[in-house]
């Protein structure tokens, strides 16, 4: 008899989830710099920032951190709908930062100046992608920048088999097993739903995002700073 496959849970690495990410994704480390960087542009006083799938809240916690000292009345709130994480809130809470266990696609989302989504969008049914990117635009106040980054698809089928593969040697070198990388892969079947670049800029245009730029990339992954 063939064995289930569970789906794939974050919350089960909660403890270990950011090596776990900086070893799953190439050039992470470099991602969330720019993050940093950009954000003392956009974060504005007396608006919200949202961090979108914040899992351990160590991104938002950064972003406060360098925006603190000279962005007044600046609320920091971190949305993840995986319990597992919730441990991992308490000391990031006692520095003023606030979390909820949630999904983004419902709950509030008002006078943003910045929101951040790592890899949130690709765990999004697609018949729902748009409809949260157009919540996202909405919930910006004029000049307000939404930084997104994704897992993407090739544009074409070979560049998909090149880059998929170079990906697994990536992991296979970080010291994941072929077992794992395999593993995950089925488990993510059906929760995962990629897009192309060009996919993902037209369903940010759609949005009503007009002024969009790539700012970071290592294959199959991908980030880009949208402005309203």
């Amino acid at each position: 008899m063939t064995k289930p496959i569970r789906d794939f849970s974050f919350g089960e690495h909660a403890v270990t989830f950011d090596r776990h990410i900086k070893d799953s994704i190439p050039g992470y480390a470099n991602l969330v710099s720019r993050i940093l960087r950009d954000s003392r542009r956009f974060v504005q006083p007396h608006t919200t920032v949202y961090d979108l799938g914040c899992s351990s809240g160590r991104t938002l916690a950064k972003i406060s951190r360098v925006n603190s000292s000279s962005r007044n009345g600046v609320r920091y709130i971190g949305i993840d709908c995986e319990p597992g994480f919730e441990p991992l809130w308490r000391k990031r809470r006692a520095s003023g930062l606030r979390f909820e266990t949630g999904d983004a696609r419902v709950l509030p989302l008002e006078n943003a100046s910045l929101i951040i989504g790592q890899f949130i969008v690709q765990f999004i049914p697609p018949m729902d992608k748009r409809a949260l990117l157009r919540r996202i635009h909405d919930s910006l106040v004029e000049g307000g920048a939404f930084m997104i980054a994704e897992k993407t698809l090739a544009e074409t089928p070979r560049l998909q088999d090149a880059v998929t593969f170079s990906y697994y040697d990536y992991k296979l070198e970080r010291g994941f097993t072929a077992e794992q990388i395999l593993v995950k892969e089925r488990q993510l079947r059906g929760q995962m739903t990629c897009m192309s670049e060009a996919e993902l800029r037209g369903a940010l245009r759609e949005a009503g995002f007009t002024e969009m730029e790539r700012i970071w990339g290592e294959a199959p992954f991908a980030a880009f700073l949208a402005l309203k």
